[in-house]
């Protein structure tokens, strides 16, 4: 009888057709999980970046903005983006988690995911809405008296 080679000796027999249909099923379970982790990051950006600056388009509809409007609407928006920030890192650690368990079946190791650039460009956009509130504060209307203006037809006496 011929001696099998020492490549024959450490080969793995192959898997038997009820595992190999569960390694597939996890694996494409996997993928869709990954696909739908950066689906919901991109709709929830879809959602919150653009209710984040509807606020500041808000500022055009008030006559004379005072400095309360622009605390109150850029809160808003600063709530808003910050809950779009922990949205999206948390539904990138379910992609990260997913392909990592996507690695491990493939037999591959896998590195650390660079987060660095999602997250710089998420805090891009947390600083142009603020440059944009800044601006908006130098730019804004001046306003003919500092008083209230009253109306005249509230004020009359009967």
């Amino acid at each position: 009888m011929d001696d099998p080679s020492p490549a024959e000796q450490t080969a793995s027999p192959a898997p038997s057709a009820p595992n190999m249909d569960l390694r597939v099923a996890r694996y494409q379970a996997l993928h869709a999980r990954r696909r739908e982790c950066g689906q919901r990051a991109w709709v929830s950006g879809l959602v919150l970046v653009p209710a984040a600056f509807a606020a500041l388009a808000g500022l055009t509809r008030i006559t004379c903005p005072a400095a309360m409007d622009f605390i109150i609407l850029s809160g808003i928006s600063t709530v808003l983006l910050a809950m779009w920030m922990m949205l999206a890192d948390r539904f990138r650690q379910q992609e990260e988690a997913a392909l990592a368990e996507i690695a491990a079946l493939d037999g591959v190791s896998q590195e650390a995911g660079g987060a660095g650039g999602a997250r710089f460009a998420r805090l891009l956009v947390a600083l142009a809405l603020l440059a944009l509130y800044v601006t908006a504060w130098n730019i804004r209307p001046p306003c003919e008296t500092e008083a209230p203006i009253e109306d005249p037809e509230l004020t009359r006496r009967l």
